[in-house]
Parts: structure tokens; C-alpha cells; sequence
């Protein structure tokens, strides 16, 4: 399936998984899948910081499953090139605050998050942005 597709069956899944509970992200998932159809490449998704929005306040509602679909997402942005290298301090920012939550989640939980988190820094870490990795961790 390509990346595109896959971005828009995850904001679906997440769209569905928020429903009621989590108004504001099934809002802000129905108006990415919108807006994911106008555009046409991951970099042009880079340069819209929309779709990154909605799966980093995905993460931050303090959902084991809504976090495991943000995380996922954030993961498959970042190994398309498909993030802004301004995004990154707000990406890491959110990362940091996610892996302070863990302890609302359950054990299993806690480790799927944990390992998506491993991977995201790692993705960073071995990406083209690997240099403005390095100068947000100085700063």
C-alpha cells in the first residue's frame, strides 16, 4: 500500500478509535483525511504541518490506543521525509512528555509505547535530521 493510503487508513482508524471520547482528534483526523487527499507527496505534507498536528495531539491524550496510532504515524512521517525540520522540537517536545505519561498506561502498553518512542529516535537519529537532532539536544 503506499504511504499516502496508509496515512489515510490510519487517520481513519484513529477517527474511529476517538469518536466520542476524543472529539477534537476525530475532528482534527476526518479534516486530515481531507486534507491529506489535496496533496500528493510526503514532501508536501513537510511543508503542512496539519496532518503532523493531529497525530501529535493523538499522543498526547493519554490513550493507549490513540498514542500507539500517533506514535505509528509519527514513525512512518518521519522515515518518509514527510516532517518539517521546524517540527522537530515540537515532535521531540511531545515525545518527552509521552514517555513521562507512561506510567497512566498499562505494562504492556507502556512497552509498545516505549518501543515506538525507541524507534522514532532512532529514525531521527539516522535520518537527514540527525544535524538539527543534535542542535535541539544541545540547546
Amino acid at each position: 500500500m503506499a504511504f499516502m493510503a496508509v496515512l489515510e487508513s490510519d487517520l481513519r482508524a484513529l477517527s474511529a478509535e476517538a469518536r466520542r471520547r476524543y472529539p477534537a482528534v476525530k475532528d482534527g483526523a476526518e479534516h486530515g483525511i481531507l486534507k491529506l487527499r489535496s496533496l500528493s507527496s510526503p514532501s508536501e505534507i513537510a511543508h503542512n504541518e496539519d496532518i503532523l498536528r493531529i497525530f501529535l495531539m493523538a499522543c498526547e491524550v493519554r490513550n493507549v490506543k490513540l498514542s500507539v496510532i500517533g506514535l505509528s504515524c509519527l514513525q512512518k512521517l518521519i522515515s518518509h521525509d514527510a516532517v518539517a525540520p521546524s517540527a522537530l522540537k515540537e515532535i521531540l517536545s511531545t515525545l518527552k512528555d509521552v514517555s513521562s505519561d507512561c506510567h497512566w498506561y498499562e505494562q504492556n502498553a507502556s512497552c509498545s509505547i516505549l518501543n515506538g518512542l525507541w524507534w522514532i529516535g532512532m529514525l531521527l537519529l539516522w535520518s537527514h535530521n540527525a544535524f538539527f537532532l543534535v542542535t535541539l539536544i544541545v540547546n
